[in-house]
């Protein structure tokens, strides 16, 4: 308990510190964007400004013709939704500086048309899920796609057949000033990924060759179950290099239940306890009913993702907090203490990132790959600290048998070399009895 009162409230400082910052920083990024920012002028779905979020499937399987400043064009493929919004910018003179197009984030085909001609096509993935991942545009301009005077931009949006996605603000300005924004950007959206990737993969490795080496510890083994399946989970990343992964991206989302399972088993190993009977049983289930209704009686992806999965994932992380605090509350737990501020810190930044989605604020920092990062790193650096400390007990224990049998070897040593006095002073006396009966 000492460890939770003297500790707690530096804690939940440290975690509002990181939210505000975050906040702040965020805020004052929008700001600075905002002199580059296009103005919508229309859309073909009455969508007043940007950002925007698709949430529901439109299924129509009739061509529709939509009306935009490029002309009627016809929706050929059924099953989809495509969008064009019109911006309208005025260049003064093409002599300045080249320009950039930038949007921070998107989730879908685009095709960018500037006064009609198609310049560029920036289609992400033919059909995508949304919210998986996302990614940035960056574009260099030519100048004679520009006249002096008002431009029309037009974007084509095709979000495919689950529409889940969103698009951010677009901003046009010069490339220097937007080019370090879109570094920015792809550095927290893919090269941090990457790393977080990169590590899971080697403590993966680690925690298997630990259960090799030791198998009686099952909790390396649990604990590799669990990133294995953050893994495949995270496996997005690598989605805009391969595309052909992406029907595959949704279904991965219904494992998360069974990574919080062997979360579970982990803790228990973790605490020298033998883990839940059930929990293997529990797994099987999840997996067999999710086949149940997916096979036989043909319930869709988002039906079973939002009442079976995200529920089951809601019930599990209450249980498993409530365990944590009331485990580092009580026994002062080091582990504990930190796995639920962890959580705390995820959900924290998790519900901001979803606020400032919502609220329209452009941020080039994903701020769960910030928290997942620390959160791994602290993770890595508790189980070396566990690691060092048992290390450390077997040296110590290791060090008290070596005293503890030099202690004993010198007590053999005396008690031979007294023994060995007490035989030659017997032979002694013998050996005067003798010569004195023979005398």
């Amino acid at each position: 308990m000492n460890f939770v009162k003297n500790h707690y409230w530096g804690l939940i400082s440290i975690t509002s510190a990181v939210f505000i910052v975050v906040s702040l920083y965020a805020i004052a990024n929008s700001s600075v964007l905002k002199p580059y920012q296009l103005a919508l002028v229309s859309s073909d779905a009455n969508i007043s400004s940007l950002p925007y979020i698709w949430e529901t499937n439109i299924d129509t399987n009739l061509d529709t013709n939509m009306e935009t400043s490029l002309g009627r064009t016809l929706n050929k493929k059924p099953l989809e939704q495509t969008k064009t919004f019109t911006f309208v910018t005025s260049i003064e003179s093409l002599d300045a500086e080249r320009l950039a197009l930038y949007i921070p984030y998107y989730e879908h085909q685009l095709t960018l048309f500037i006064n009609g001609q198609q310049v560029d096509d920036l289609g992400f993935l033919v059909e995508f899920a949304g919210g998986l991942a996302r990614t940035s545009a960056y574009l260099l301009l030519q100048k004679t796609w520009f006249k002096e005077g008002e431009n029309t931009i037009d974007m084509t949006v095709n979000t495919g057949d689950y529409v889940f996605g969103s698009l951010s603000n677009v901003y046009l300005g010069p490339a220097k000033a937007l080019a370090s924004r879109y570094q920015l950007q792809q550095f927290f959206e893919q090269d941090v990924k990457l790393f977080l990737f990169g590590a899971q993969m080697l403590l993966i490795i680690t925690s298997l060759i630990r259960f090799y080496g030791r198998p009686k510890d099952t909790s390396a083994a649990w604990l590799s179950l669990v990133y294995i399946f953050s893994c495949v989970i995270g496996v997005n990343v690598f989605v805009t290099r391969l595309p052909i992964m992406a029907p595959l991206m949704p279904w991965f989302i219904l494992l998360i239940p069974i990574a919080i399972l062997c979360l579970f088993a982990f803790r228990q190993s973790s605490h020298n306890k033998p883990p839940y009977k059930y929990m293997k049983s529990v797994i099987t289930i999840y997996i067999s009913v999710l086949l149940v209704f997916y096979v036989v009686f043909d319930v869709a992806y988002k039906d079973l993702l939002y009442f079976y999965s995200l529920p089951l994932v809601c019930v599990l992380i209450v249980y498993l907090l409530f365990l944590y605090a009331r485990n580092a509350w009580v026994t002062d737990n080091l582990y504990d203490a930190f796995m639920f501020f962890a959580f705390v810190l995820f959900l924290i930044t998790f519900m901001a990132t979803a606020y400032m989605k919502l609220m329209g604020i452009d941020f080039e920092i994903s701020f769960l790959q910030v928290s997942k990062s620390s959160i791994l790193v602290g993770l890595a650096m508790l189980l070396a600290k566990k690691q060092t400390s048992n290390a450390n007990m077997v040296d110590q224990d290791a060090a008290e048998l070596a005293n503890q049998l030099a202690l004993k070897t010198r007590e053999l040593e005396t008690i031979f070399v007294q023994q060995q006095g007490l035989a030659e002073k017997a032979a002694r006396a013998k050996e005067r009895q003798r010569i004195t009966a023979d005398l």
